[in-house]
């Protein structure tokens, strides 16, 4: 695990963390949290390679405006946090005590710490409402590069060197907006390259970065569990995107016409992918759906031109209409084995797809499935097959025979009639 910034050298008054090494689990989340919130930040990964440690840890306390200690049993049995802890009372730092943990003081400690103002882990809903509430003390104003913040229902935003970032203000979620109502950032939308949604948030609303055209990265959270209907659609520099695995459902519209989108990750955990959710991601060329996936929607990758191939894995019970319509150069393509109908236009006009196999437990192939596969030359049809729709294997000009059960409905004009159809 590593911190997603650097730690702060200059001038400006700085927070110096001092905490054990054990505790990292629980000391990263807390230093992205405060960076997020704008405070400058420095903890030991700061060290230069050549200078002893102990001098360069006392050098950036006689220059640090507060040092944060993270208190727990680790860091009360560490002699180097002992030590930092000394030495930043004694040059009359400002000391802020954090318990992690309820953990006895030694007595050491205890005579040290005894008069200050002391704070509980607990008492906060995560990291980023305890950095938050930094803003009412004054020993840290000074710590904090001046952003603009802006509070909007339950969340607060500023944006900063190009950077949006997003915090949970209250337990309030982020709200949805519309093309009408939009997000109050919208008017600077122009300004916006990467956007980090601080962890604490649950909700991405609707139309929540609708049209921002320059973002080139977005950060989600573990902690997202709603992605709600065109929350990035239009956002044509966006590069690539990791869904967290407490997302129920991708949002319908969520990401259409990303037209720089090339790589997409959806972590297991994820449900559903919404109506429209990757239409006209004319870069995307490579999608991971997981295990848990039990709905692909309507059109979902439709005019994903660049994708090459696709796994559908065995949860998948439900591919909707057109879901795969036009992705030209998908070549290679793994259906769920649980699906029981390969739905209307689903793979029509996938021009590279050469061979299909339909899984064994599909019992119709509904209108157009695989209309217009001009380069398809073999299709394996199961014994479930019951029905097979009008043109759904039409205008495959190079299937020149197929095999199908003898017992099947076969629509007049579901293949060409260039291809031998053949009952067993």
């Amino acid at each position: 695990m590593k911190t997603s910034f650097e730690p702060y050298e200059g001038a400006e008054p700085y927070i110096f963390v001092s905490y054990a090494r054990k505790d990292m689990k629980q000391v990263i989340p807390l230093l992205d949290a405060l960076h997020l919130a704008g405070y400058r930040v420095w903890y030991d990964k700061g060290i230069q390679s050549g200078k002893r440690w102990a001098d360069s840890l006392a050098e950036h306390i006689l220059k640090c405006s507060v040092l944060l200690f993270l208190v727990s049993r680790a860091s009360v049995d560490s002699v180097e946090c002992y030590d930092e802890v000394i030495y930043a009372l004694r040059e009359k730092r400002t000391v802020v005590p954090l318990y992690l943990e309820d953990v006895k003081l030694t007595p050491g400690l205890e005579m040290k710490l005894h008069t200050l103002q002391w704070r509980r882990m607990s008492d906060y809903r995560g990291s980023m409402d305890f950095a938050v509430s930094f803003e009412r003390e004054s020993a840290f104003a000074p710590c904090k590069d001046l952003m603009e913040w802006h509070n909007s229902g339950g969340i607060r935003w500023a944006i900063r060197d190009g950077e949006l970032t997003i915090i949970q203000r209250t337990p309030d979620s982020m709200p949805d907006y519309s093309k009408e109502n939009a997000a109050p950032w919208k008017e600077r939308s122009e300004e916006i390259i990467s956007a980090v949604i601080a962890s604490g948030v649950t909700r991405i609303g609707s139309h929540a970065f609708y049209q921002c055209a320059n973002l080139v990265s977005v950060t989600i959270p573990d902690s997202v569990t709603e992605m709600k209907e065109a929350a990035f659609e239009h956002c044509a520099s966006l590069a690539s995107v990791v869904i967290p695995s407490r997302v129920y459902k991708v949002g319908d519209w969520a990401f259409n016409d990303c037209g720089s989108l090339e790589n997409v990750v959806l972590l297991e955990g994820v449900k559903e992918i919404g109506y429209v959710s990757f239409q006209n991601c004319f870069n995307l060329s490579k999608v991971i759906i997981p295990n848990s996936v039990q709905k692909i929607g309507k059109h979902a990758f439709q005019e994903c031109k660049k994708l090459m191939e696709i796994s559908i894995p065995d949860s998948v019970t439900d591919i909707g209409y057109a879901a795969f319509y036009h992705c030209a150069n998908l070549s290679g393509v793994k259906i769920s084995n649980k699906i029981t109908e390969v739905n209307q236009f689903v793979f029509s006009g996938c021009h590279s797809l050469t061979n299909v196999t339909i899984p064994d437990g599909v019992i119709k192939i509904s209108v157009c499935a695989f209309h217009y596969c001009n380069n398809l030359t073999d299709v394996i049809i199961p014994d479930s097959v019951q029905h097979i729709g009008e043109s759904a294997l039409n205008l495959c000009p190079k299937l020149s025979k197929v095999s199908v059960p003898s017992n099947a409905y076969i629509h007049e004009r579901a293949f060409d009639s260039t291809t031998e159809v053949i009952r067993r």
